[in-house]
């Protein structure tokens, strides 16, 4: 039998409370778990990078920041081990022997029990000499994604991808301007689907344990790489729903959201594919219509494909208030062509009660259908027509009473927390 865990490190390159991103909402969901298990003061967060500018908020744990990878040393990883087919993109360009040396030399000190990488890209930094029970949450398939990318850019030649998405702040100017041109796109992506399969296979048979989001991903890389099922297991991210939320008060005309970091590109392709095909059939049956985009990082080609529906289609950015948008919303929009995992977007909806329309990808990992409060479409018309009937108040209260009991039953706290207990193997009393 394990010993007990008594104390946890979280490793990463994220701030789980200074982004809009999904990750950052499971990295918080981990370190409120640990904490309610362990206590704040056993559980350690270490941040690689560091913090970025602005009014320091209170972290509610022990909080260590360590200096991200030099320039140089990224250039020199990206010749010595993606160049040499030792390691993926994500991974060579955020190396470095001294960020090596320093964590090593930071968890040796703090000598935990546990220690959680944030995917690939510190999971490359453990060290298996330490007496330790190492987990790597990696969150989705990045191979899987990178495959239909692929798929995505054969089947519809017109579409704008950005391969490096938004990893693309960590890689070098000049290798971003080589990664603009469809073929050099095709190569990227190609080299970096078989290189990160390397990698998330290795993890799997290298950690005590991975994680992934999706229980369909998760069996499918325990069968890739040949361990048994309890070494790679799914766990639901945490969506905090335990403060009490606004009332649902839809507006009174269709009013729409879609939510999202839009410089993912899943995201802005899907966008751009609801702005070109089923936007403009909605505005025919309803031109009262409002869809509203909530999100950071959109580009001006994405601006400009919605111009021509004028003052029905408003880019809000970053959103402080999510209660009041989502509240007031008639549903979520998350029709999406490629993309992998379960989407944090529709669970932040589920929580509040909140319908969402998706297609097969967008409803990915999460079950949808009858009696869930997520309607599926693939084929505009179809969007169109369930967009159309949530616009009914009679059927928007039975969806949102759907949303609500879907999440209790399956994403709540108490369900997450006992997920988390048994994929990172502690002993909890659950009385």
């Amino acid at each position: 039998m394990l010993p007990a865990i008594a104390s946890a490190a979280v490793i990463s390159l994220a701030d789980p409370y200074r982004s809009d991103g999904g990750k950052p909402v499971v990295l918080a969901g981990l370190l409120d778990h640990l904490a309610d298990r362990l206590g704040a003061e056993n559980v350690h967060y270490v941040l690689i990078g560091g913090r970025p500018p602005g009014p320091p908020e209170r972290f509610p744990v022990r909080l260590h920041e360590l200096p991200g990878s030099p320039a140089l040393h990224r250039l020199t990883g990206l010749f010595t081990r993606t160049f040499t087919r030792r390691a993926p993109l994500q991974e060579a360009l955020l190396w470095s022997p001294r960020l090596a040396r320093d964590l090593d030399r930071l968890l040796g000190t703090l000598s935990v029990d546990l220690e959680i990488y944030d995917t690939n890209r510190t999971g490359q930094y453990a060290n298996a000499r330490r007496d330790t029970r190492r987990v790597c949450y990696l969150d989705d398939l990045m191979s899987v994604r990178y495959a239909r990318m692929l798929q995505a850019m054969a089947r519809y030649p017109d579409m704008d991808m950005q391969p490096l998405g938004t990893f693309a702040e960590q890689v070098p100017a000049p290798l971003r301007l080589l990664a603009a041109t469809r073929p050099a796109q095709r190569g990227l992506l190609t080299l970096e689907r078989r290189l990160m399969r390397d990698s998330e296979d290795r993890a799997a048979q290298v950690f005590d344990r991975s994680l992934l989001v999706s229980v369909d991903e998760a069996e499918r890389l325990a069968q890739r790489a040949g361990v048994s099922a309890e070494r790679v297991m799914a766990i639901p991210p945490l969506v905090d729903v335990t403060t009490p939320h606004r009332e649902r008060r839809p507006h009174a005309t269709p009013d729409y959201v879609f939510l999202g970091l839009l410089s993912a590109p899943h995201n802005e392709d899907g966008l751009r594919h609801v702005l070109g095909e089923v936007w403009p059939r909605l505005l025919r049956k309803r031109p009262d219509a409002r869809l509203r985009v909530i999100g950071r990082g959109a580009r001006p080609g994405l601006l400009r494909a919605a111009r021509p529906h004028g003052d029905s289609v408003v880019f809000e950015g970053f959103v402080d208030d999510l209660d009041e948008v989502l509240s007031r919303a008639t549903a979520m929009v998350n029709i999406l062509r490629f993309g992998t995992g379960v989407k944090i977007k529709i669970l932040e909806a589920l929580g509040r009660g909140l319908p969402v329309v998706c297609s097969t990808v967008g409803a990915e990992g999460v079950r949808s259908g009858e009696g869930t409060g997520l309607l599926v479409a693939d084929e505009p018309d179809g969007q169109v027509e369930a967009l159309m009937h949530l616009t009914d108040p009679v059927a928007n209260l039975v969806a949102s009473e759907e949303a609500s009991a879907h999440f209790a039953e399956r994403y709540a706290r108490k369900a997450a927390f006992a997920a988390y207990d048994a994929a990172l193997g502690l002993d909890v009393d659950y009385r």
